[in-house]
Parts: C-alpha cells; structure tokens; sequence
C-alpha cells in the first residue's frame, strides 16, 4: 500500500474538506499519518477535520500529539486556537501568532475570518476571507464567510454573487439556507431595508 500513498498529495485532502466530505478525508489522512508520521500537514489537515467535525475527544487526542511532536509551530498555535472551549479573543491570539510563523497557510486566514466573524468585526473578517481566497483560490469555504459578512452589511449584489458562485461550486452541499436567502433578496421590494434575515409578506 504504501508505495501508492505517493500518488496522495495535500491539494486531494484539501479538495475533500473543502467539499466537507470529512469522513474520506479522515479515512485517507489516518492512513498517511500512520505511515508518514513526520510529515507535520497531515496532522494539521486531520486537525482541521476533527475540528469541522466538532468531535472533542478525537481533537484532544490529536492536541496532545501535535503539542508534543510540533512545539512552538503553527499547527501547535492553530491547535490551541481551535481548543474546544477556548475564549474567543484568546483564539484570535492565538491564530495572529501562527499567522506569523506560516504567512501562506490558507487554513489561517480562514479561520482568522471565522473568529472576526464571530466578533461580528466583518470588515476583517472580510480582509482575512479575501486573503485566504488570495492564497487559494479553491478554498470555497471561505465564500460562506464572505456571504455572511456581506449580508449582515448590506452589499446585496456580492451577498448574491457569491452565493451563486458557490452553489456551483459546493455540490453535495445543503445549500437550502443559502438559496432562502438568496430568494427572499430577490423578492424584496427595491426600496426595502437591506439588512437580512427578511420576513416575506406572503399575502401581497
């Protein structure tokens, strides 16, 4: 088997979470994990997974390895980060000071944009979406950021652009919510507020 695990690169994991298929991913990083155990980018994609998966014990377990094998990387920051639990500015430390050790990680950026987002500072949530996009221009998830941030705005017209954008791009993806929102812009009056969500009058 392991002669064949050279055809797997990092870009075919990535190109799975990106889709969220996350259990594939798993599978595949399990297996390059047990025979590359130096190789420090499948432990931090199969962090990223667990992570996305809201899975706390499999994230422990993984935390302690990474603090052990990689001290004082940018996994081992990024890992105490995404810590079940941990307070949102500590986070935002945390992912600044791994940012500063790996200017290029994508992973970074986005989820730099995830803890503005949450902070509801869209504006750097928007920066950090955009420079993950501008690392990786595959890195669909960082859209949905971009979506919220632009709907809690106002920017209808990028709100909408994106959404179709990534309703072509995400396939197998629950985009029910997505195209709601999409729908309810689209039957608002011309002159209507422009914050979401929207409460369709039906009757008119």
């Amino acid at each position: 088997m392991e002669k064949y695990l050279n055809f797997i690169e990092d870009i075919h994991i990535h190109a799975l979470i990106q889709q969220l298929r996350l259990k594939k991913a798993i599978n595949l990083l399990e297996i390059l994990i047990e025979y590359h155990p130096e190789v420090q980018r499948w432990y931090e994609l199969r962090l990223i997974c667990s992570s996305m998966k809201s899975n706390v014990r499999d994230f422990k377990v993984l935390y302690k390895i990474i603090q052990q094998k990689f001290p004082g990387s940018s996994l081992a920051w990024m890992a105490k980060a995404l810590y079940p639990g941990v307070k949102i500015h500590l986070a935002k430390i945390a992912l600044h000071t791994a940012e500063k050790l790996d200017t290029q990680n994508s992973y970074i950026f986005y989820f730099l944009a995830k803890t503005y987002l949450y902070m509801d500072n869209y504006p750097q949530a928007l920066k950090y979406s955009d420079g993950c996009l501008e690392l990786d221009s595959n890195f669909h998830l960082s859209y949905l950021i971009r979506i919220e941030c632009h709907r809690c705005m106002g920017n209808i017209p990028h709100m909408i652009r994106d959404i179709f954008y990534v309703s072509c791009l995400m396939q197998g993806m629950n985009m029910k919510r997505l195209y709601d929102e999409l729908l309810d812009e689209l039957r608002r009056p011309s002159k209507s507020s422009k914050i979401l969500p929207l409460h369709v009058d039906n009757s008119i």
